[in-house]
């Protein structure tokens, strides 16, 4: 939220228009997560091809986190979505619910069934996690 906010004040510094500054922050800052999110999956199979966790220094607390982004990729868009949104951007669930055009009770719903997927994802290895619910 501060590299959006950031880049907000560097766009009306250069005089750009801006019509509603928290909708593009919000928007910002979740594209700024998707992005961060596919850094971190190219990463991973780097990773993968470079060293195992046994010979790496410090692999093991990385490989740690990208079993979470693994994990977070097995979920559906919209679990994603409410998920970063929820965690990483901290919003409350009305406006999670005003971004993604549903319920509060759908994203109560929604986050809980993102919760029980990512805890039994992140309890077996990665090649028996099952995409999406």
């Amino acid at each position: 939220m501060a590299e959006a906010t950031a880049r907000l004040w560097e766009r009306l510094d250069r005089g750009e228009d801006i019509h509603s500054i928290e909708g593009w922050v919000m928007v910002t800052s979740f594209n700024l997560i998707k992005s961060r999110f596919r850094r971190r999956r190219v990463e991973r199979r780097l990773l993968g091809r470079l060293a195992s966790p046994e010979t790496a220094p410090g692999a093991h607390e990385a490989i740690h986190g990208l079993d979470v982004v693994h994990a977070l990729g097995t979920l559906s868009v919209r679990q994603q979505e409410a998920v970063v949104l929820r965690y990483y951007l901290d919003l409350e669930i009305r406006d999670i619910a005003t971004a993604q055009g549903v319920a509060e009770g759908t994203v109560k719903n929604t986050l809980h069934r993102a919760r029980e997927h990512l805890r039994e994802a992140l309890d077996r290895p990665p090649s028996q996690v099952v995409r999406g619910r």
